[in-house]
């Protein structure tokens, strides 16, 4: 399978790789690590998508809420 996804964080690259980078910063954007769950091929590229959104949100506006209402923040 290969996934092809663009988007666009108007952050600065280096302030933008290292924070995912830094895999203690994953369950802040990326909700399928924090929760287990079964993974079909058609969910993925959705999936992926979404914890995309998800990072771009949280490094452009410092907080993301996620699918589960945990409300994550950076701090600056």
């Amino acid at each position: 399978m290969h996934i092809t996804n663009t988007l666009i964080i108007n952050r600065p690259v280096s302030e933008t790789f290292a924070f995912i980078s830094n895999f203690e910063n994953m369950p802040k954007w990326n909700y399928f690590v924090a929760q287990t769950i079964g993974w079909r091929d058609s969910r993925v590229s959705s999936a992926v998508r979404d914890n995309l959104a998800k990072l771009k949100e949280l490094l452009e506006t410092g907080q993301v809420r996620l699918q589960d209402g945990r409300v994550e923040t950076v701090s600056s």
